[in-house]
């Protein structure tokens, strides 16, 4: 699966993240939530999905680890 985003584009086979060319070095974490976003870039994600997509967290209470 590659994902593009304007000049962003990612490779989750090869888990690789590029902007204009130049390569991105994230944490797994960092891409696994990059990955997320840009496959849903026209929706808005809540708390819970985005902690059980990144974080395979599958939690009833509050958590602010995804607070920005």
């Amino acid at each position: 699966e590659t994902l593009a985003v304007g000049d962003l584009a990612l490779d989750a086979a090869s888990r690789e993240v590029t902007r204009a060319g130049e390569p991105i070095s994230l944490t797994s974490t960092e891409f696994e939530l990059l990955r997320l976003l840009m496959r849903n870039q026209r929706k808005a994600l809540d708390r819970t999905e985005i902690l059980r997509h990144v974080w395979n967290y599958d939690f009833g209470g509050r958590s602010s680890i995804v607070d920005l």
